[in-house]
């Protein structure tokens, strides 16, 4: 078993205010006093002083701390490359030139290139570029995992950094889109891809992730924590460090602070002053040294030391798993996330184990960002189910009975059970009780399969009729975007398969087909090139698709066995 803590800084110095390295040098003064060794992602126009520089090579010798390199654009910089976008923004060639100038200025300051890198955000092309010109990078801090329109709803316009869809935790990027995991070793880019925090996981999907998270000062924000009151971050921690129950005794736990937030001339963030935060990061360094001292699995690792482990592991070929219960507003919600390299997944235990969000990485969609690409700021991954940004988009199970019928969203449920073995994980949930004129308990399995498959099992545990007939209508409503605005669903092929092969194409026409006896009816999204299909697995089925219209633009995927 072993449960990852890396710790990262970086030293944030307000151009015009040299003083501000005090607070970082505090920030480091912390850190090694509580024993812990830190990630120093650096900006230019840190270790372009020569004096600090040779400070931050001291802490590599002396404390065993990392320093790697933040892809930034400071005023001094923006002239230089005459550009004033993010580095993420900027056209491919531009983006080239501005990454070599920054390894290059990097290695004249510390005599070598890094092993660690990192940006807000990081597609496909500029991870290529850094390993095949930078073999010897590691591993990048490659996504924010601020999922995207809730946290840009609570924003200014000026960010635009929509980067959802992705890992919440580190993966092997694939080389055609950096936020789907590599399915096999020729997807590979070469590099590990962690995170540049740990989430709520819960906040991630209802709410603002940005005010979350494992930064203090996004806790701080959200008031979340208080000057006497640490216990939302405690319990953050402990299920982060929990979670080693469900990935095979692997959990991954990183928290990054800038150290202007500690920083006496920076603004006080919602009222709370420096000296406050100083105290609460103090306590928050002493948990997490805690936490290594109580627990022999709990270890510290630098960023490059962590990649390394993970590849040796191969923790990274791996499904991942996080369940994760609300501990901020004690709703009683639990949500169980799934990666690989075929799908990512959320389940709304509130919902009935409800499928809320699917991402197909099995459709390999290549994107990129920047003025010279064809989605610009646009880097999301396309989801086909996103319950909250396009709110009738799930999937779910209609239960039929005593005529009555209800949806099993409507129910709450908790997750009992994860199993793994090789080739699937296999999730299972407690019993929903139904009361339809007949009561019944119904419970619902999941298994993923490695091969992109995912089987649901429903199984009728009990009923005060067992003479009554009981139907369940597997229904999906999906469609296909990265926002909570519609797009194109035009073109789309609804298909239902029996006796004979049936066939819509998504017009806005709100047309229907039903058949009996189907072996299965499914979806083909041309615009991503995706198709979701369901099929029956025991007994006949009746099949049912229908397309959307304009004021409901969704296509219903439907099978109905008694």
């Amino acid at each position: 078993m072993k449960k990852v803590i890396a710790i990262v800084h970086i030293p944030e110095v307000f151009e015009g205010h040299p003083e501000m390295w005090e607070s970082f040098l505090w920030q480091q003064d912390c850190a090694h006093r509580h024993g812990l060794k830190v990630t120093l992602i650096v900006p230019y126009d840190t270790f372009r002083n020569p004096s600090w520089a040779e400070r931050l090579k001291a802490y590599e010798r002396e404390f065993g701390d990392e320093i790697g390199l933040e892809f930034g654009l400071n005023r001094e910089l923006q002239e230089k490359f005459g550009a004033k976008d993010s580095l993420y923004h900027l056209p491919l060639a531009k983006r080239w030139e501005v990454i070599r100038f920054l390894f290059e200025e990097f290695r004249k300051a510390f005599g070598r290139y890094p092993t660690s890198v990192a940006s807000i955000q990081m597609d496909a092309p500029t991870l290529k570029f850094v390993k095949e010109k930078y073999p010897e990078v590691e591993v990048a801090v490659a996504t924010c995992f601020e999922e995207g329109v809730n946290v840009y709803h609570g924003c200014t316009p000026a960010w635009f950094n929509f980067n959802e869809g992705g890992p919440w935790w580190p993966w092997l990027p694939s080389e055609y889109n950096s936020l789907a995991p590599a399915a096999v070793p020729e997807e590979e880019i070469g590099l590990v891809g962690v995170p540049w925090l740990n989430r709520d996981m819960i906040q991630s999907f209802d709410s603002r992730n940005d005010w979350y998270s494992s930064e203090l000062g996004d806790l701080l924000r959200s008031k979340s924590i208080g000057e006497n009151d640490m216990s939302y971050l405690y319990e953050f921690i402990d299920q982060w460090l929990e979670q080693a129950r469900y990935n095979g005794g692997f959990s991954f736990y990183t928290m990054l602070q800038e150290s202007s937030w500690l920083d006496p001339r920076k603004p006080p963030i919602y009222d709370e002053p420096y000296y406050v935060a100083r105290k609460l990061y103090d306590k928050y360094l002493a948990f997490l040294a805690r936490k290594r001292k109580e627990d022999p699995s709990v270890e510290v690792m630098c960023l490059t030391e962590f990649a390394r482990w993970f590849r040796r592991s191969g923790q990274g070929r791996k499904p991942h798993i996080c369940l994760w219960r609300d501990i901020r507003f004690a709703s009683g919600k639990q949500y169980l996330w799934y990666i690989d390299g075929n799908l990512r997944l959320t389940l709304d235990m509130n919902r009935g184990g409800s499928i809320v969000d699917l991402r197909p990485y099995a459709a390999k969609v290549e994107k990129f960002t920047g003025v010279d690409s064809p989605w610009l700021y646009d880097g999301s991954y396309p989801y086909i189910v996103q319950s909250h940004h396009r709110n009738h988009s799930l999937y779910t199970c209609w239960v039929s009975a005593g005529g009555r019928r209800l949806p099993l969203s409507s129910k709450r449920t908790r997750c009992s059970n994860v199993l793994r073995s090789e080739g699937f994980v296999r999730i299972e949930t407690e019993p929903v009780r139904l009361d339809l004129g007949v009561r019944l308990s119904l419970r619902t399995n999941y298994i993923v399969r490695s091969d992109g498959t995912l089987l649901v099992e429903r199984e009728v545990m009990d009923s005060s009729d067992r003479g009554a007939e009981v139907t369940l209508e597997e229904e999906l409503t999906g469609c296909w975007g990265t926002t909570d605005y519609p797009a194109e669903m035009r073109g789309i092929r609804l298909k239902l398969l029996g006796e004979s092969d049936r066939e819509l194409v998504f017009s806005y026409l709100g047309r229907e087909l039903k058949a009996p006896n189907v072996r299965w009816v499914g979806a083909y999204i041309p615009q991503i090139d995706c198709s979701v299909v369901l099929r029956p697995l025991e007994g006949p089925a009746s099949g049912w698709i229908e397309e959307g219209y304009l004021f409901k633009p969704f296509f219903t995927l439907r099978l109905s066995m008694a």
